[in-house]
């Protein structure tokens, strides 16, 4: 085939298969969310990238020392953790976090307090990596710090996450004496997706009601979990109440972690809205949102129903006209001065909480 006919004839059939293909992806689209799940996961891990970039600004060059990738469920190559330790020379005599071999009041040595970090991006994308250098420096403050791995949606869907969370936090207590920590000052945290996880093992720890009726098991004791450090949390399975192109992102995320497009038909759905099962049991918690954040809403909402309960809880939000406005996840980006004080905040809570549980 040649000359202009030709070629008109093969633009013609490339259009064709151009517009088969997107036709197919399109069809595909609607009867599964990997598509748009793939697509979405693409554009986080590339923000997680640019997390990084910012945050090695800020990297420590010696002080806390890393163990990587330890198995906490052995044979499950997601589920992987890093502990960062701070080294004894990290800790001042009036830090207020005592070093690991210093006594208590009965004499006998106690360990650091042990934060577990889970990382957000949907339930779908992002990796522990991600806020590496964030929680070596709240190692360096005195604090064991765990950064997890768990399996992404849509391959992994709920309960999966969870229950790797939950054997995380179980192996991190069973294990605290290898890192130096207090088997009992541990805390939960996270970020987005990472806070909800976060919560609700929180929830399943400190409240064997909530645990039976999601069929979860808690791998600790109540008294053994101090607190909780959620920033700019996903609380909420609902879309309701966001513009039309983040319903449907919303849609594609739930559809993948849940597996069902029916979201609302799900145990995920039932159990996974934590304002609606906090009781007077759950932990303090430090919250963080930013005005800018389309899901400041949902962090609002469970800091006063914590306050309902009397929950203790100290929140960082801030009014529609602060500026710069603060987006989603702002708290990584150390470059601006609310960031550093959330980072302060957060390290203030988990250092004072120990102390109070300890005196």
């Amino acid at each position: 085939m040649s000359g202009k006919g030709g070629k008109g004839k093969i633009a013609a059939l490339t259009t064709v298969g151009v517009a088969g293909l997107l036709g197919g992806l399109g069809m595909w689209a609607s009867r599964s969310p990997v598509p748009s799940a793939a697509t979405i996961r693409f554009l986080f891990d590339a923000g997680g990238r640019s997390r990084q970039r910012v945050l090695r600004a800020f990297a420590l060059d010696q002080g806390v020392d890393t163990h990587a990738d330890v198995p906490y469920l052995p044979g499950n190559p997601d589920c992987v953790m890093d502990v960062f330790v701070p080294s004894a020379a990290l800790i001042s005599d009036d830090s207020p976090a005592p070093s690991a071999t210093s006594p208590t009041a009965s004499g006998a040595a106690r360990g650091l307090p042990v934060l577990v970090w889970m990382h957000g991006g949907a339930w779908l994308a992002g990796v522990k990596d991600d806020n590496t250098e964030y929680l070596k420096l709240m190692a360096a403050r005195g604090m064991v710090v765990v950064s997890i791995n768990y399996s992404l949606s849509p391959k992994a869907t709920y309960p999966t996450a969870i229950t790797q969370v939950l054997s995380a936090i179980g192996y991190v207590h069973d294990n605290a004496a290898a890192f130096g920590a207090d088997p009992d000052a541990i805390f939960v945290g996270g970020d987005s997706a990472g806070a909800q996880l976060a919560a609700q093992a929180a929830l399943t720890i400190t409240d064997p009601e909530y645990a039976r009726m999601a069929g979860l098991v808690a791998p600790i004791t109540a008294k053994s979990l101090l607190g909780q450090v959620l920033y700019c949390g996903s609380f909420d399975f609902s879309p309701a109440g966001v513009s039309a192109p983040l319903q449907a992102f919303f849609r594609t995320v739930f559809w993948s972690y849940t597996g069902n497009r029916d979201v609302e038909a799900t145990d995920a759905y039932r159990h996974g809205n934590i304002a609606r099962h906090v009781s007077a049991s759950v932990p303090p918690a430090f919250i963080s949102s930013g005005n800018a954040d389309f899901l400041e809403q949902q962090s609002r909402t469970l800091a006063a129903r914590l306050e309902e309960e009397g929950v203790p809880c100290e929140a960082m939000f801030y009014p529609k006209n602060h500026t710069p406005r603060l987006v989603h996840e702002f708290q990584f980006d150390l470059r601006l001065n609310d960031a550093l004080a959330v980072f302060e905040g957060a390290v203030r809570f988990v250092l004072s909480r120990y102390e109070q549980a300890r005196a």
